[in-house]
């Protein structure tokens, strides 16, 4: 029998998952979709970070080798919400339609754990940008370099609570986390969020310098994904025989040091660090409905 979750990432470090060539002025530019622009972070770096910790002999099982397929299957990580600093309350966790839906298209597969999916598609058919009523003073949103007219939305305010359980738990540590988090998520309008995608990331300077002269040898610019962002991966068990607990071997790995793992270049420099968690698993009894059948299923 196949089993199936949500897998969310939280950023607490910026992420430089590379796209392999200089675009413009920025030397190590991100990888991001070729039809959105919207960062994402591979599945198989995300599979070869927790290879990296686990034992040799499950990873073997779990996550295959040259001459046998695995039995974990990790789609690539799709932005939900993006961090963008607001001028009134320090900084805005954003979404937009297009993300909600897609969202709720990967849950939908799932069996929808934790109702996410069905909360974010109503979402996702509002117009407008909405936020929770902390987030919105003087019926606006103050972000990045915008000002955007806004209202105030309980059932906004009501998903963002539900995706912060999902993120940051449910136990009484993460309390503070849960409420920065709901007070201060928003839905904006597509080409607002389109915007502040391509052009409100972290881009840092690195220079080489001479060790006698101190003049510069090299100066180039790195691209991450900036802190705080949070991404989904829907993660698939596929035909996992009793004896082999590929389930409990997974979780327990994405549990493992309180759910950190880090993902990306630059780990000696301290970036990549991300906490993540699992929602519940469901079975699949071969019976799931496509993505592309039923009125009631989410459709991009």
């Amino acid at each position: 029998m196949s089993k199936s979750t949500i897998q969310f990432f939280h950023a607490i470090e910026g992420v430089h998952n590379g796209a392999g060539q200089a675009i413009g002025d920025i030397d190590r530019p991100i990888l991001r979709e070729v039809t959105t622009g919207y960062p994402f972070l591979q599945g198989s770096s995300i599979q070869g970070a927790y290879r990296a910790e686990a034992d040799s002999d499950w990873a073997d099982r779990a996550f295959g080798k040259s001459e046998r397929r695995g039995r974990i299957v990790i789609t690539d990580a799709r932005l939900l919400f993006f961090p963008v600093a607001s001028l009134k309350n320090t900084l805005c966790w954003v979404t937009c339609p297009l993300a909600l839906e897609r969202y709720a298209r990967w849950s939908s597969l799932s069996g929808d754990p934790s109702g996410l999916g069905e909360a974010a598609r109503k979402v996702a058919g509002k117009a407008g940008a909405r936020g929770a009523a902390a987030n919105t003073q003087d019926d606006a949103l103050y972000l990045f370099d915008r000002r955007i007219p806004a209202q105030a939305d309980s059932e906004v305010e009501r998903l963002a609570s539900e995706v912060a359980k999902a993120v940051f738990g449910d136990s009484n540590t993460s309390q503070a986390w849960r409420s920065f988090f709901s007070k201060r998520a928003a839905l904006v309008p597509q080409g607002d969020f389109d915007a502040f995608v391509r052009n409100a990331t972290e881009v840092r300077p690195n220079n080489k310098l001479d060790p006698e002269t101190g003049q510069s040898e090299n100066l180039w610019f790195t691209e991450y994904l900036p802190s705080e962002s949070i991404l989904y991966s829907r993660v698939a068990i596929l035909s996992e025989s009793e004896d082999e607990n590929i389930e409990k071997g997974y979780s327990d790995l994405v549990a493992n040091d309180q759910g950190i793992v880090q993902i990306g270049a630059d780990e000696t420099s301290g970036k990549g660090y991300i906490v993540s968690r699992l929602l519940d698993w469901s079975s699949d009894n071969g019976d799931a409905q496509r993505p592309d059948e039923g009125d009631d299923v989410a459709k991009p």
